[in-house]
């Protein structure tokens, strides 16, 4: 490889990963002022102090904040090299926690704990481990290392834009606000912002052919969420009513894994009834959210699935209610069921529009209550509405929870200038390293590609808001195409988020950081 990036990208990343940033602690928030500082010690920032910003979040509970820094060279062209500082939390390390942030300590202990293929690999220094190691510490110490790079090359072209965000692990509010203070900056610094690379990661547990990749999108990311309205009855006589969680239990069969809601398997992510004691009342609500993954669905089209999920369900459930019922009422000691035996589906747009503003406010409320996490406001906010319109069950209300990862494609005619620099540098970087780097549609995990290519449209948007109380909690605006070229050039390894957690350091340290290089200087224009 024409430069050597091994040693100055190794030592960033260790000095990065000994940062306790975990996702919303007083470490996280330090993680941004240390990273300020460090920029703030390069001998081009020192002399344009001007050119590093600190920012704070916008819309979030939480004081964080992202750091903006830009090395100038000629023109105004500009790429954007973008990742988290933010980790998930060091409980699965138990003995070893207080050796999580130290990779170069946690070495032994490690391999000893772990014992296999992973000893070997550590042993032999072909990964590096510690916590945010991989996810993703060595990304920001690649972008880093660019920026010193193209700071030390006085005839530079165009700009490079660093950014270093909090709370990718949580709810992306880092990204969620740089993107949209973006804009702002890049006016006042005088900058045409041509592209992103997010810098995230790829984990494989093969040789690496499946982590040496280029993403040129990344799925979507919705949380559809149903409350089950049944009809309250005594425990004893069950087919006076119909029990709730009958109900979701038909909706989750439906959902779980379903081939015909989203372009991945959809999977339940909370399930429970809203009974704030016991009694021996059956559940009158049974409430579900489910996570559903995107590559082409829009909200519209993923809650269209719902609604016909949910007509199934209730009809399945009434069906089999009735039956039961019927059954047992040819026992001489039962009667004929009499519980209501047709339904109704709710969307939650048809019923905010119908409640009084007094009850729509509290609703909105309870959504965006930043003392709940997002899946409690919105359970309690559909609570609140089925009992402030007291309606009458059996059915079900359909909507969302207000967290919304937009789907982030290629567009071949917008994306032209960097997709023909992504493949051309791949193949150059690939024959010069002699390892493979491919070039994959779809980042298999949600990612804060969402914000940065963000081509979110009015409609799709205005259909997700409308079924969503307290959407305004999820600060998210309508691009119609205006999101930046993205792709994500990043380090791979194993184990993201567990003990395991190491990053590749040959391909990290010393190929991704030319092929970034490469990515970066062809879409300014260098003649690469």
């Amino acid at each position: 490889m024409p430069h050597d990036w091994t040693s100055r990208t190794r030592a960033l990343t260790l000095e990065l990963t000994r940062l306790n940033s975990i996702t919303d602690t007083p470490g996280e928030r330090a993680c941004a002022d240390v990273i300020l500082a460090m920029l703030k010690r390069l001998p081009y920032f020192a002399d344009r102090p001007q050119d590093v910003r600190q920012l704070g979040t916008l819309n979030d509970p939480l004081p964080r904040s992202s750091i903006f820094a830009l090395v100038r060279g000629s023109g105004r062209r500009t790429v954007v090299l973008a990742g988290h500082f933010d980790v998930v939390e060091i409980d699965a390390y138990g003995s070893l926690a207080p050796l999580a942030f130290d990779p170069e300590a946690l070495i032994g202990p490690l391999a000893d704990r772990l014992g296999g293929r992973a000893a070997i690999e550590l042993r032999s220094g072909a990964f590096l481990p510690g916590r945010g190691a991989l996810d993703m510490k060595s990304g920001l110490a690649v972008g880093i290392a660019l920026l010193e790079r193209f700071a030390q090359d006085p005839d530079r072209v165009g700009n490079l834009l660093f950014i270093a965000t909090p709370d990718e692990e949580g709810g992306s509010h880092g990204m969620r606000s740089a993107t949209r203070q973006l804009p702002e900056l890049a006016a006042e610094w005088g900058l045409d912002l041509e592209a992103a690379i997010n810098l995230d990661i790829t984990v494989d547990q093969g040789d690496g052919r499946e982590g040496r990749v280029i993403y040129t999108g990344s799925v979507g990311k919705l949380l559809p969420v149903a409350l089950a309205v049944g009809q309250p009855t005594h425990v004893g006589m069950p087919f006076d009513g119909l029990n709730a969680s009958l109900i979701a239990a038909e909706l989750i069969r439906r959902i779980e894994g379903a081939e015909d809601v989203g372009e991945s398997p959809p999977a339940t992510l909370q399930h429970l009834d809203l009974k704030p004691a016991y009694n021996v009342t059956v559940p009158h609500y049974s409430w579900c959210a489910f996570n559903v993954l995107t590559r082409c669905s829009s909200p519209g089209d993923v809650l269209d699935h719902m609604q016909r999920a949910a007509d199934e369900a209730l009809r399945a459930a009434i069906a089999l209610h009735a039956a039961r019922g019927r059954a047992w009422a040819e026992r001489a000691d039962h009667v004929t069921p009499t519980f209501r035996q047709t339904g109704t589906i709710w969307r939650a747009a048809d019923l905010l529009a119908q409640a009084p503003a007094e009850l729509r406010a509290r609703v909105n409320a309870l959504a965006q209550d930043a003392d709940r996490d997002v899946l409690a406001g919105a359970r309690a906010a559909f609570h609140a509405l089925a009992q402030g319109l007291a309606l009458a069950g059996p059915g079900v209300i359909i909507g969302y929870a207000p967290i919304y990862y937009p789907l982030a494609q290629a567009d071949p005619a917008r994306d032209a200038a960097l997709l023909e620099a992504c493949a051309r540098q791949a193949a150059a970087v690939s024959a010069e390293a002699g390892t493979s780097v491919e070039l994959r549609p779809f980042f298999h995990a949600i990612s804060d590609m969402s914000f940065l290519a963000e081509q979110i449209g009015s409609d799709d948007l205005a259909a997700w808001r409308a079924n969503t109380p307290g959407w305004r909690r999820w600060a998210i605006d309508a691009h119609d195409g205006r999101g930046l070229p993205t792709v994500n050039i990043g380090p791979w390894g194993r184990d993201a988020h567990q003990i395991g957690e190491r990053v590749h350091a040959g391909y990290t340290f010393g190929v991704l950081p030319e092929l970034v290089w490469r990515v970066a200087r062809s879409v300014l224009g260098a003649g690469l």
